[in-house]
């Protein structure tokens, strides 16, 4: 599991200063033609390809590079292997051995250039030696950078061109071209001509230009209470209810950034019944889905996407439930809440599976919102009025209470995009918003 690295933001804007880990590795005693290995300290130099000031405090548009630097023990019969991982395109760039540059005292290094703008990255190094297996270690995780002219605190944005959403889904993108994009649609709307529908509308959020444009319309029948995720330029959509028809079906949404042009693709269906109120999130470039009620019974299942088709994955280890929670914080998914007011709080991980966590300090946990911003998960809103914000923090497994500027609201949409946070719509009583909200801490 990677660790968390409270330090600068991503490499394009770390003002040229050394990030240093310290991965201390047990010698291994190998096979008589081998020798042991023992990787000491790891260097990361991030800064652009020119001065780094260019950089500071900005989003670039130049591309950024990163440089590591290694004493390394071990003979030709080793492969060391690094990796740089855009968390948000899924992109992974490998490169190491014999790539590696070596100087007159044996010291090791390599750069790779990386895209420009504001992206988180993971960085981790593998060693195999002779093929007998690959150990791999996570050596250093990015915080990210703060989408451009956002300031600290809540900001009020440009209102979403409809009467009013509530009940929609939302997934993001990045773009080298176009920056942080926010997708959002389906839900409970309220049209400009005060009509309340359930609709299969879709938009698209620039996050840089703080400019809303209308997409292709979902395909599927309209609905609210869906679900949609991410991975790299895809976001996919799908579940959720109209009256009392429970939904199944799954459409992927891919962005071509060469000719900005949305286009949609069904997919495979969810296995099983359809249900309304489903929780997502994505692991290692796989899309996992699960919880939800499907008009008779609340689900325990859980099936990942990777890309081709639905596998099976190990249920939710708690009572089923629907209007649940999740994020994914340091390489691991955390799940809790729900429709019923439940306080039970897991988190999943392909390493460990299901572990149990400290129960929620709190009992309005119906279909909070989550956004995740450098290192911590912030749940709010819900299925009853507030603007109650709960901030989690992975590594005291602790809570704190905090609050939004917005009038109190329940079934809003929620994202993150870098560094920041978007909030939009949401409904109390009948009064439908289209407001959009950006926090960044």
């Amino acid at each position: 599991m990677p660790f968390s690295f409270d330090g600068p933001s991503n490499p394009l804007t770390m003002n040229n200063k050394l990030v240093q880990t310290v991965l201390l590795v047990t010698a291994l005693i190998l096979m008589a033609a081998c020798e042991k290995w023992d990787l000491d300290t790891v260097e990361f130099d991030n800064g652009p390809t020119t001065n780094s000031e260019d950089y500071s405090g900005s989003c670039g548009s130049t591309p950024g590079q990163l440089t590591v630097t290694f004493p390394l023990t071990f003979d030709l019969n080793h492969v060391v292997r690094f990796h740089i991982e855009n968390q948000l395109s899924g992109e992974i760039i490998e490169f190491g051995s014999p790539d590696v540059n070596v100087n007159a005292e044996g010291v090791y290094s390599l750069s790779r250039a990386l895209a420009p703008g504001c992206q988180p990255y993971l960085h981790w190094a593998s060693l195999d030696t002779l093929g007998i297996g690959e150990e791999e270690r996570y050596i250093y995780s990015d915080t990210c950078t703060v989408a451009p002219d956002s300031e600290a605190g809540w900001q009020q944005l440009t209102d979403l061109p409809t009467g009013g959403l509530a009940n929609a889904i939302s997934g993001s993108v990045y773009s080298e071209n176009h920056g942080y994009i926010l997708t959002v649609g389906t839900g409970r709307e309220e049209t400009l001509s005060g009509e309340l529908v359930y609709t299969n509308r879709m938009w698209s959020y620039n996050v840089a230009e703080d400019n809303w444009q209308t997409l292709p319309n979902f395909p599927g029948q309209a609905r609210e209470s869906g679900i949609a995720a991410s991975t790299g330029l895809d976001v996919i959509v799908g579940m959720g209810v109209t009256a009392t028809n429970f939904h199944n079906d799954f459409y992927r949404l891919s962005y071509s950034p060469q000719n900005d042009q949305w286009d949609w693709t069904s997919i495979d269906s969810y296995p099983g019944s359809g249900v309304s109120n489903p929780v997502a999130f994505t692991l290692n470039g796989r899309i996992y889905v699960g919880l939800g009620y499907d008009g008779e019974a609340n689900s325990i299942r859980f099936r990942s996407w990777n890309g081709v088709a639905w596998l099976v994955e190990p249920d939710f280890p708690g009572p089923g439930r629907s209007a649940a929670f999740a994020f994914v914080l340091d390489g691991s998914a955390y799940v809790g809440g729900g429709a019923l007011g439940e306080q039970d709080f897991y988190s999943f991980s392909e390493e460990y599976g299901w572990e149990t966590l400290g129960a929620l300090p709190f009992s309005n946990t119906a279909g909070l919102s989550p956004i995740v911003i450098e290192g911590k998960a912030y749940v709010l809103n819900g299925f009853s009025p507030n603007n109650t914000v709960w901030v989690y923090d992975s590594a005291s497994d602790s809570w704190t209470q905090d609050s939004s500027p917005y009038s109190t609201r329940y079934s809003s949409t929620a994202a993150s995009v870098g560094c920041s946070g978007l909030v939009i719509g949401g409904l109390n009583t009948n009064v439908l918003f289209q407001d959009t909200w950006m926090f960044t801490p």
